[in-house]
Parts: structure tokens; sequence; C-alpha cells
């Protein structure tokens, strides 16, 4: 059973999670004219070390709350449980998945999931697809050069599928299914060698997440559209 405060920690971890992910990510292109105080900051909170805490808290703390939370451990587990997620989606309605991407997957992994995310997403019009990448363009690596290349030819086309570019470091990820839930991933460390993974089913979190990736992607272009109309 949860220890006494229990509820409070898990509610602030959550906050911890989101606030991180969400105000690094975005921090070199959405903050504009901020506090630039406040902005290292947050940016001194994201660290490996956060992140393990915060894994290592919720575990801790709900070990059997998995109505309301999980962790995902391996890289390769974690898109494996995205594309579950997203698989399951009703066709009979419309749904909205909300993604930022900050380090290139693999190249085995970035195959098998853009194989069935444009071969589910063309099959599937209901379905719109946000995808915010988070790099910094003074900085390119060859792989993210091509990675970028790549997802360019691939999703070519596709009228349901929706791409923003947002300048920034390596940080925590997230991928939002409609309102219900939400991954927030945290890059792998020398140390760990592994991606960690906490998918998170609380209604409060995931609405106010909802509401924040609808406003980043109201204000940042859709480059999709741009290439699509070039």
């Amino acid at each position: 059973m949860p220890t006494p405060g229990a509820g409070k920690f898990y509610h602030l971890a959550l906050t911890l999670v989101a606030i991180t992910a969400l105000a690094i990510a975005f921090a070199g292109s959405v903050i504009v004219g901020g506090d630039n105080l406040l902005v290292k900051v947050v940016i001194g909170v994201a660290t490996g070390a956060t992140s393990s805490l915060v894994i290592l808290g919720l575990q801790q703390h709900f070990p059997r709350d998995e109505a309301r939370f999980g962790v995902i451990r391996g890289h390769r587990k974690i898109y494996e449980q995205y594309e579950k997620s997203v698989r399951q989606l009703d066709d009979r309605r419309t749904h909205a998945v909300y993604t930022t991407s900050a380090s290139v997957q693999s190249h085995t992994v970035a195959e098998e999931w853009d194989g069935f995310l444009t071969a589910f997403l063309r099959a599937n019009d209901s379905v719109e697809y946000h995808r915010i990448l988070v790099f910094d363009p003074q900085k390119m690596s060859p792989e993210w050069t091509g990675r970028l290349e790549d997802i360019r030819k691939r999703y070519a086309g596709l009228s349901n599928y929706f791409e923003y570019h947002s300048s920034g470091p390596a940080t925590i990820e997230f991928l939002l299914v409609d309102e219900d839930h939400a991954f927030f991933t945290f890059p792998a460390t020398p140390r760990s060698g592994e991606s960690n993974g906490v998918i998170v089913r609380d209604p409060e979190t995931c609405h106010e997440l909802a509401a924040y990736a609808r406003h980043l992607t109201s204000v940042l272009p859709n480059v999709a559209s741009s290439a699509a109309a070039a």
C-alpha cells in the first residue's frame, strides 16, 4: 500500500516530469523574451539524476498502482508501447497524438516505427499525428541530418501528419495519446546505457499536457505542410 503522504509525492513527481519535459524542450524557440535565469534553472533540473529519482520514487511509493502509471525500460520497448497505444485507436472517431522527439532513434527502431506509422496514418485518416522535433540547427550531427531527410521523404503527402521544429538540447521526450495517457521518456546516459520511460494515466496531467501541446503546435509552423507546398 502507498505510504502516508505518497499521494502528495505522486502529484509532485508528475508535475516535475511534465514541467521538465515541456519547458526544456521548447526553451530555445518558444520562450521568447522570458526570464533567462528561470530558463537556466529549469534546464538545470532536467538532468539524468532527476529522471532517475522520479522513476525510483514512483517505483517505491506506487509499486502496485499500474492503473495510473508504469515504468518502461529500454529504447525498443518504449517504441513498442508507442505502437501499441496508437494501433488500438478506434477509427470510428477522431484522435490526436502529440509527440516530441529530441534524440535520434537507432536505425532499426526508426525503420520499424516509420514503417508502422506511415502505413497506419494512410489507413486511418481520423488520426492526427503531431510531431515536434527538437534539435540545435547550429550543431547538426550527421545522424540528425539523415533522420530529418528520411522523415521528409517517408511522411510526404500524408494529410494527417503534422511536423514542427523547435531549437533546443536533447532532453526528456513525450508522446500523448488523446488525453487518455502519456509517455515521458528520458534519453540514455553513458552510465545507464538505456532509455527509461514512464507511462502516465493521470487525467489532470494529460489534460494540461494536451492544452500545452495544442498551444505549441499553434505557435510553431507546420514544416510538413510547407514542404508539401514547395
